[in-house]
């Protein structure tokens, strides 16, 4: 199919090459003075989602931490993804049973529903303001024997461990999604999305508030040492860490 060019229709709204999540919650540079300090206990690459939660978990057991990132907190990964918000590991639940055992099958699985417990009791313990909703997501069938597949693993996986998933045959489906496409699909009700950049604006608020030291344009770029402690030199000096 040939597509008509639409390159210069003035009617179409302008494509922006950012995220629209930034529109609510810019980024911003952190700068924690000019100079690096001399040393730090824990020093962390990067200021995104994984980086400021273990900074900020470090810094409330009492720990001095240093976060470096390149460019600005969260310009990358964090606030360039949708906002998912759940417990969707890309394997089938049998199949991990199968190659792995049942009970490592169950440990994986029960460990992905901890991780969205756990995402969903830190906004609400830290109050940040994210727009998290479980709104719940749609997996569809795109075959009959494709629904067939995900209503057996659904059904296994129900038998030995909680999963807050149904089956939704295809005369149904409009129920959730407004598509005759689909042969049938799986409602995960438990799983939600939230806004990213907001996420990490408060992500960063809190490691901030708690006593860690974010410096933005700063890129590490080497590291040396053993137990005894390391030695990051970056662009803008070096910092020991213990």
């Amino acid at each position: 199919m040939k597509y008509p060019d639409r390159s210069n229709d003035s009617s179409r709204p302008a494509i922006h090459e950012y995220p629209f999540w930034r529109e609510r919650s810019p980024l911003r540079s952190v700068v924690d003075g000019e100079v690096l300090p001399a040393q730090a206990d824990t020093v962390i690459v990067g200021a995104g989602y994984s980086g400021l939660s273990v900074a900020l978990h470090l810094a409330r057991a009492g720990r001095d931490v240093v976060v470096l990132e390149k460019d600005r907190p969260g310009e990358h990964a964090s606030t360039l993804n949708f906002g998912a918000c759940g417990r969707t590991i890309r394997h089938k639940f049998t199949k991990v049973a199968s190659d792995h055992g049942l009970e490592t099958a169950i440990r994986i699985f029960s460990e992905a529903k901890a991780w969205l417990d756990y995402t969903v009791d830190f906004i609400d313990r830290e109050q940040i303001d994210c727009g998290f909703t479980r709104a719940g997501r749609v997996y569809g069938a795109h075959t009959p024997e494709a629904f067939t597949a995900m209503a057996e693993d659904l059904e296994y996986q129900q038998r030995h461990m909680p999963v807050d998933s149904v089956m939704i045959p295809r005369h149904e489906q409009q129920n959730e999604v407004s598509s005759d496409d689909f042969f049938g699909v799986q409602l995960l009700n438990d799983v939600g999305h939230l806004d990213p950049g907001r996420y990490h604006a408060g992500l960063l608020r809190c490691a901030l508030d708690s006593g860690v030291r974010v410096y933005s344009g700063c890129r590490a770029e080497a590291f040396a040492g053993s137990r005894g402690g390391y030695d990051a030199r970056t662009t803008r000096g070096s910092i020991h860490s213990k």
